[in-house]
């Protein structure tokens, strides 16, 4: 046995050992950081290296995932990860450096994951290692580095699954905030929001009147009884701390901390039992006289380590703001003044108030323009797309591509299979081995002819060689024209971009298509979105009616944000109309999406929009489904 075997064999069972407890803690449930950690300890162990580093590149930004060693590596002494290029095949590779004029050496391996993200290992040994072991720990790093990166993966992806989680409870919180439909369902659905976000015992809101602020609505069951002594001294301490500041906690067993309001909140207190209270003034920005406060309440004792009702609520402030003042947008107070009135009139007057107000109301309705907003629903695409469909009916063989994966134009991304075109190829590659049998014959057979044949014998037979030799051609033909079929069942890219087929695989592998069926889209991100909007087909008037006079305008909100609002422009009509997914007739309408600060899209995110039609009587804003009913029955 030689020497170098002699010193790489305990090397190699150490190292065939390491791999093997690796690969079983890569399969438990044990946390990567602490996998990290272990696998650097065990390999400076195992390779008698100085120290031992596992780190990531993700937009060109390196981050260490663990280190372990005697010493750390020096941020100023240049580390040669660059001078070691990733394989393009997502393979490990690796490489020793060493530094001139010292003994020490470097071994760093590589693996590309993705098109920006690296994982390195590197080892630093403080002196020169054998020649005869380089190899072997070379493979033993690259071999740990591939299960490493399953690991880093797998992290990765939970992460993100978390963030899609929360992103999750944020739309569904938000989508509560909306709900109802006249002013008290509205401010009760955005209580009951608040209090399970936040845990809070109660949240009450309010709006300003004139004699004052009314409770209108709250987190808890059932109607509110104004007539209730605790109503009516939570709107007075309301009103009370509102005059000293828009935005005031108090802690309820400490009344005496807030001047000139102490025996309203004793008195709150001896009715209610609250503990802390902190009201709130959200102010609408159309009419700064339309206020309305929100209210929350705690009945346990405080927690020390609450952050407090002002610290709870701030990361959702903005949006429950813009809630309630959507919600006091909505409400028209003029209603209520009319029927107040009206309660209070005699029937004489009532009647001839009445029938002013009717009129009123009438003339209102038929002179007064406002604003005419169509609402539609959409998603966000891809500016540059590229729909594949099947180009014959057939089997999936082969998919070479994974979703979200780049291409080139002309790279291949579907393979199909025709059980058709493959038997109709194998029977006229049968007829044309037969046919050229037979062509061959006769050719035998008109040489022996010469020798001694009659002349009416060799006429026979090269008419006989005509036609098998046309038959020849035409099956060659034939056979030309399925191989051109088949080729086309390989499907190329049309353009560089990234694939967007979610489940891929899974909806396509081994799986029958019929001939124009869709396959999936390639896409490019890079080069701008746009909101595909589905508008019923009997608002299609409406829209080209404001397009030819110029006033059309989109403004969108993302499901997923809808406290920013987004303009722009309708720049193509379809020609067509296509049943959306609920049975409807629609028109597609295309718009750019054009964000003037920057915003994480995904394609295929939904979109709520409304499409400004110019200016209408507001009788007809109002009354539109009862209109358009009308002419449709043709009276008038």
């Amino acid at each position: 046995m030689s020497d170098s075997h002699h010193r790489t064999e305990p090397l190699w069972k150490d190292a065939a050992a390491l791999v093997e407890r690796v690969e079983m803690a890569a399969r438990s449930d044990m946390p990567p950081g602490t996998f990290f950690d272990e696998l650097c300890a065990e390999i400076c162990a195992t390779a008698r290296a100085w120290t031992v580093s596992l780190w990531t590149i993700e937009d060109s930004q390196r981050s260490i995932l663990a280190r372990n060693g005697l010493a750390v590596h020096d941020e100023k002494t240049p580390t040669p990860w660059e001078q070691c290029p990733a394989s393009d095949e997502h393979a490990p590779s690796s490489r020793w450096f060493s530094v001139a004029g010292e003994t020490s050496l470097t071994l760093v391996a590589v693996q590309k994951l993705h098109d920006d993200i690296l994982i390195g290992l590197e080892l630093r040994f403080d002196d020169a290692v054998d020649l005869a072991l380089q190899k072997t720990l070379s493979e033993l790093a690259e071999a740990v580095l591939d299960l490493a990166a399953g690991v880093f993966m797998r992290s990765k992806i939970a992460m993100l699954r978390r963030r899609l989680d929360v992103q999750t409870q944020r739309d569904e919180f938000t989508r509560k905030l909306y709900e109802g439909i006249d002013l008290e369902e509205s401010f009760a659905s955005t209580a009951r929001a608040v209090a399970e976000e936040l845990s809070i015992d109660r949240v009450s809101m309010f709006r300003r009147r004139a004699s004052g602020w009314r409770m209108i609505a709250s987190s808890t069951p059932g109607r509110i009884d104004r007539r209730a002594r605790q109503v009516r001294w939570l709107e007075i301490l309301t009103g009370e701390l509102l005059e000293s500041a828009d935005r005031i906690t108090c802690v309820l067993s400490d009344t005496e901390q807030v001047d000139g309001v102490s025996d309203s909140l004793v008195a709150y207190r001896r009715e209610s039992g609250c503990k802390e209270f902190h009201v709130e003034l959200i102010h609408n920005d159309d009419d700064t006289r339309d206020d309305a406060a929100i209210v929350l309440e705690r009945f346990r004792d405080n927690d020390p380590h609450d952050p407090g009702f002002g610290s709870a609520l701030e990361p959702i402030r903005h949006p429950v703001s813009q809630a309630i003042q959507h919600a006091l947008r909505r409400d028209d107070a003029a209603w209520g003044l009319i029927a107040g009135r009206l309660s209070r009139a005699t029937s004489r007057r009532k009647l001839v108030f009445v029938a002013g107000a009717i009129t009123i109301l009438v003339l209102a309705a038929c002179l007064i323009p406002v604003n005419f907003d169509l609402p539609v629903e959409g998603r966000i695409v891809a500016a540059q797309r590229n729909r594949i469909f099947a180009p014959a009916q057939g089997v999936i063989a082969d998919i070479a591509v994974n979703n979200g994966e780049r291409v080139r134009a002309g790279d291949t991304l579907v393979v199909l299979r025709s059980a058709d075109l493959d038997l109709q190829r194998r029977q006229i590659e049968g007829a044309l081995a037969t046919a050229q049998s037979r062509f061959d014959s006769l050719l035998v057979t008109r040489s022996g002819n010469r020798g001694g044949g009659g002349r009416d014998r060799e006429s026979g037979v090269s008419a006989d060689e005509q036609v098998v030799k046309t038959e020849i051609e035409g099956l060659e033909k034939q056979l030309q024209l399925l191989q051109a079929q088949n080729a086309e069942l390989t499907v190329a890219s049309p353009m560089d971009g990234r694939v967007d087929r979610w489940n891929l695989h899974q909806s396509l592998s081994s799986r029958p298509v019929a001939h124009g069926q869709f396959l999936l889209d390639v896409v490019d991100d890079r080069g701008g979105w746009i909101v595909d909007l589905d508008l019923p087909e009997k608002n299609l008037n409406y829209v080209l009616t404001a397009q030819a006079n110029q006033t059309g305008r989109c403004h969108m909100r993302l499901r997923s944000n809808p406290t920013e609002v987004f303009e722009g422009d309708i720049a193509e009509i379809a020609d067509v109309a296509h049943l959306n997914s609920a049975g409807q007739s629609v028109i597609r309408l295309s718009v750019p999406f054009v964000s003037e600060t920057p915003v994480h899209i995904r394609s295929g995110a939904t979109v709520a929009a409304r499409l400004h039609c110019g200016k209408r009587p507001i009788g007809f804003v109002w009354f539109r489904g009862l209109i358009e009913w009308s002419r449709r029955q043709g009276w008038f």
